[in-house]
């Protein structure tokens, strides 16, 4: 979140042709890798740090259920 905010981290991914990531950049890729869920946190600030934690503790506690791909059987 900082960093994305930061002119300098921002310049220096310019002249990489780069440039941070979006928040629904970062849900689109959550998304593709099927994570549980996409949070953003700042180590610096400790913004959203506790809600990191707090979503961990819950995808650990409460799993999602995944869908069995059921195979095709003749009898």
């Amino acid at each position: 979140i900082d960093l994305r905010d930061d002119p300098t981290v921002v310049q220096k991914l310019a002249r990489q042709r780069q440039r941070p990531i979006s928040p629904e950049q970062g849900q689109r890729l959550a998304n593709d890798l099927q994570a549980v869920k996409y949070v953003e946190c700042s180590a610096l600030t400790q913004k959203g740090l506790k809600n990191v934690f707090d979503e961990a503790i819950v995808a650990a506690l409460e799993p999602p259920v995944t869908k069995k791909k059921h195979k095709c059987l003749l009898l």
